[in-house]
């Protein structure tokens, strides 16, 4: 049975999230250097965040410690202290949580400031763990069928449906999925329809000229405009209109009416008076901001919604700065360069238009179509919200409690160049006012607004116009990775690799298999990560279309629900491109990466003719198996492997793609220092997340042995297999931060390391993170990790595994003689 208690300790790491209040970081003279604005009692740490005007942070608590420099960017803040805005002000350090007093030093110059900033106690760090049972408790009653399973059979898919019942994933995604996303919808002609666009103008010169022109030529519908310039402070305005509109043909400029204040109103009373002049045209309305540029095509594709049910009182388009509709990334606004707007708005336009309707809590007003309706209820923005800002959202709330609803369609996408109109820093200016009087007035819209974000429904659309967009942007090949959500050193290394893509050029896409669906999709670029999840691979090769030239790299697809047909869709995509293998395991070789036997134990590269059972898959024999997946390496360029144990089981797999192997072993994800070492009792540590291939049943065992004969002591700094107990002499420390190895290391007052993994490892980030410690290291002849401590000065020893002997019993005889023995 798995141990309950270690199971809410990783639950703990997992959700404890704790935000209590900082302070100002003050000289002696009592002058702010910054703040310290949150102090976050996250899983196993405390996170410190904020701003301050010196040239390092130092959180401090006993021999812990973590220094930074300001190095993350604060508008804000800049804006607030009237600084260059490049200045870089704001932080963020964390340490171990562990009871004592907390530190925080500041240095400009030659001068410190230190003062207390936080005490935690161990009845602190209690209460704040049991609150977080009761809904551990729940989870768990949930997650037992799946649990069972996952201890019958040890499958990947059932581990990985357990962590997500259990709340254990690393990085939860968005739930929604879109079954009909690409699905062919009949083509049908603009409606008969007539709108009337309100359209005010206050500077924003530079973008008056195109942003009429397209609405000239982009609306596909009968419409007429009213343009209210607002008094602009830019004295060109106001003659430039008069000049165009004077210059257009009889047939246009009978279409568009020019109000001119007489002084400035702001944008919500220039939008009233336009407002009162549209409903005398009895049309829906649109309201465009001068900074918002339309695609071709996009009148009736705003407004069918509304036209085809008359409870629509909004319809709001995707942006690249549009809140809630944002794309590529949610909330996260970004510039486009000339062009983009329209590539986007192509690929917009292959999205199906009723599928991937969606309601929101809200429109958006910089280009948002207004039932007539509902105007005739609400004829009027509310001018408590002054010069603007939130008066939409305002409208949007009455109308919902007037039977009203609020759609986003997916299928446009109008560039908005944000701030424009009115300046970006007077927008800021007005949300902390403004957000006070919606939040007053409609107590639960900012939790509506947050539901949204969390499950995010338009997220498979949002992707395929962030695909679209990096795709247009891409100077050279789009790596596109296969990988899985399960974590680990793969993990690491992929997202090293993809902060090297980053670097180099645009973005990068990783399809993960494993998680609830059977593909989800990461896109990662500049404005950060987009996911969406998908159902079908057919939607997956749709949504990277717009890509023509790519690179694919196969990192890991252990836990993916069909894993016979992966290798037959990677050669798919990478048909025309390039194709790269990575062999952080062995599941191009067996459906047991591990290449471990039924018992557990490792006896070489699986022979086809007489393979043990556990290198089947179903009815699907280890020479059925391998036959898939040999076209795919044969496309590869290249098979990337890490250790010289890795380049030999490929090449004895596949010999006819020997050639294609190249040995590159990884570098370290973060260096760690040396740790000297220390009289006392001898203390074995185990570095890492240990589960039955890593050794969590040698090391079961080996805990009794340990304590049995006093011997050593043993910590798992780190976390074990919960259905694995363990001596209570033994520790386990949980989740850590790799800077604080040697910390920890000094703490648990370990003199050896144990890599207690029963598999031929393809690298073993911690037999290398032990190593560089400088302290013995102990490990089976198997793999990646037996070649890593063979070669170093400080391996303590490489254990031959005797298969007659209990493996603990040989750790343990090894450890107690202390020589080196080496394999035959």
């Amino acid at each position: 049975m798995p141990d309950i208690s270690r199971l809410f300790d990783r639950y703990v790491q997992q959700h404890l999230d704790v935000t209590l209040p900082g302070q100002p970081i003050l000289a002696p003279g009592g002058q702010v250097l910054g703040y310290a604005e949150a102090v976050r009692l996250q899983g196993s740490r405390v996170t410190v965040t904020g701003w301050a005007q010196v040239d390092d942070i130092t959180l401090s608590m006993g021999e812990h410690s973590d220094c930074v420099a300001p190095s993350i960017h604060r508008s804000d803040v800049n804006a607030a202290l009237d600084c260059d805005p490049s200045m870089t002000l704001g932080y963020g350090a964390s340490l171990p949580m562990m009871p004592g007093e907390i530190w925080l030093t500041a240095r400009r110059g030659d001068a410190t400031y230190s003062a207390p900033l936080l005490e935690l106690s161990e009845a602190d760090i209690m209460s704040h763990r049991k609150s977080l049972r009761p809904a551990f408790l729940r989870r768990l009653a949930s997650a037992s069928p799946v649990g069972a399973l996952w201890l019958l059979t040890r499958a990947p898919r059932h581990r990985a449906t357990l962590k997500r019942k259990l709340g254990l994933e690393a990085r939860p995604a968005t739930s929604t999925v879109c079954p009909t996303l690409f699905a062919e919808a009949q083509p049908t002609a603009p409606p008969a329809a007539e709108i009337t666009i309100v359209l005010p103008v206050y500077n924003a010169f530079d973008l008056l000229p195109e942003v009429l022109q397209r609405v000239i030529d982009h609306t596909d519908l009968n419409w007429k405009m009213i343009i209210v310039e607002d008094c602009s402070s830019d004295q060109a305005v106001r003659p430039y209109l008069r000049s165009w509109l004077k210059g257009l043909p009889r047939f246009l400029s009978s279409k568009i009416t020019l109000v001119e204040n007489p002084e400035n109103l702001g944008f919500i009373r220039s939008v009233n008076k336009a407002l009162k002049l549209a409903m005398k045209h009895r049309n829906h309305v649109v309201l465009l901001n001068s900074d918002a540029l339309v695609p071709e095509g996009w009148a009736s594709r705003l407004l069918r919604p509304m036209l085809d049910d008359g409870q629509v009182a909004t319809v709001t388009p995707m942006s690249n700065d549009a809140e809630i509709f944002t794309a590529p990334a949610i909330c996260n606004r970004i510039d486009l360069t000339p062009g983009e707007a329209d590539v986007i708005d192509k690929a917009a336009q292959r999205l199906h238009p009723q599928a991937t309707l969606s309601g929101a809590p809200t429109g958006v007003g910089f280009c948002m179509s207004m039932n007539r309706s509902y105007l005739k209820r609400l004829p009027r923005l509310d001018t408590v919200f002054g010069r603007g800002y939130g008066e939409e959202v305002d409208w949007c709330q009455k109308a919902r409690a007037l039977g009203g609803a609020h759609l986003v369609t997916p299928t446009l996408f109008v560039e908005h160049r944000g701030g424009a109109s009115f300046g970006s820093e007077a927008k800021q200016k007005l949300i902390a006012k403004n957000n006070a009087h919606i939040s007053k007035r409609y107590p639960t819209y900012d939790a509506e607004v947050q539901e949204f974000i969390k499950i995010d429904p338009i997220a498979p659309a949002r992707m395929v116009l962030g695909v679209a967009l990096s795709a247009a942007r891409q100077k050279g090949p789009m790596p596109i990775y296969l990988g899985h959500v399960m974590g680990g050193g793969a993990e690491d290394d992929l997202l090293r690799r993809i902060d090297a893509d980053l670097k180099r050029d645009h973005a990068a896409i990783v399809l993960r298999v494993g998680g609830e669906h059977p593909w989800r999709v990461d896109l990662h670029g500049p404005w950060g990560v987009t996911q969406a999840q998908f159902s079908d691979f057919e939607d997956v090769r749709q949504v990277l279309q717009p890509v023509t030239d790519r690179k694919v790299v196969y990192s890991c697809a252990v836990g993916g629900s069909h894993p016979l047909q992966i290798p037959g869709q990677l050669k798919q995509l990478a048909a025309g491109g390039t194709a790269v293998t990575l062999v952080h395991d062995y599941f191009m070789v067996s459906p047991s990466y591990t290449l471990l036997n039924s018992d557990g134990s490792f006896s070489g590269v699986p022979n086809t003719e007489y393979p043990n059972r556990a290198h089947s898959w179903g009815p699907t024999s280890l020479a059925e198996w391998q036959a898939a997946w040999h076209p795919f390496l044969s496309a590869c360029t290249e098979i990337e492997v890490f250790s010289e144990s890795s380049a030999q089981i490929i090449s004895r797999a596949y010999p006819d793609c020997a050639e294609k192997v190249s040995l590159r072993p990884h570098k370290l994800i973060s260096p760690v220092g040396k740790v000297p070492p220390k009289d006392g009792p001898r203390v074995i540590g185990v570095l890492g997340n240990i589960g039955f291939q890593k050794g969590a049943e040698v090391l079961s065992q080996l805990s009794v042995d340990l304590a049995r004969e006093e011997t050593a002591g043993l910590v798992i700094i780190g976390n074990l297999d919960p259905s694995f107990p363990l001596h209570p002499s033994a520790q386990i420390h949980g989740s850590y931060d790799r800077k604080d190895i040697p910390n920890l290391t000094r703490d648990y007052g370990i003199t050896d390391w144990l890599i207690p993994s029963i598999w031929p490892e393809t690298f073993s980030f911690t037999t290398h993170e032990a190593l560089a410690t400088g302290l013995p290291v102990w490990t089976f002849d198997l793999g990646a990790q037996a070649d890593a401590v063979r070669a170093a000065e400080n391996g303590g020893g490489v254990i031959e595994l005797d298969g007659d002997k209990d493996p603990a019993s040989q750790i343990l005889a090894a450890i107690s003689d202390g020589s080196r023995t080496e394999a035959a």
